[in-house]
């Protein structure tokens, strides 16, 4: 069995799937957004099925705003599943 597949059951077993899942997506958000996007993000926080961002950009959050879709699909890619449902950018 691989090992992704063992974490994965021992991690649904334990019940520590949001912790983990929102931990991972602060990890895949400052890999796959970059130093400039990462200086202006002020959290990441998974809540359920929910992603909230907060910036200190208007610019920036107008481009999220715009790009909530493409950022859900992003991030639930590199997570595995479909876990995010919603953003809100702050």
């Amino acid at each position: 069995m691989p090992i992704k597949d063992i974490l994965s059951n021992f991690i649904k077993q334990n019940k520590i799937t949001p912790g983990y899942y929102n931990a991972k997506v602060q990890q895949i958000w400052e890999a796959k957004m970059g130093p400039s996007v990462n200086k202006h993000t002020r959290s990441v926080i998974l809540s359920k099925d929910q992603l909230y961002i907060k910036v200190d950009s208007a610019p920036l959050k107008n481009e999220f705003m715009l790009s909530k879709d493409k950022i859900i699909a992003l991030l639930n890619k590199e997570l595995g599943s479909e876990i995010i449902k919603k953003i809100f950018i702050n």
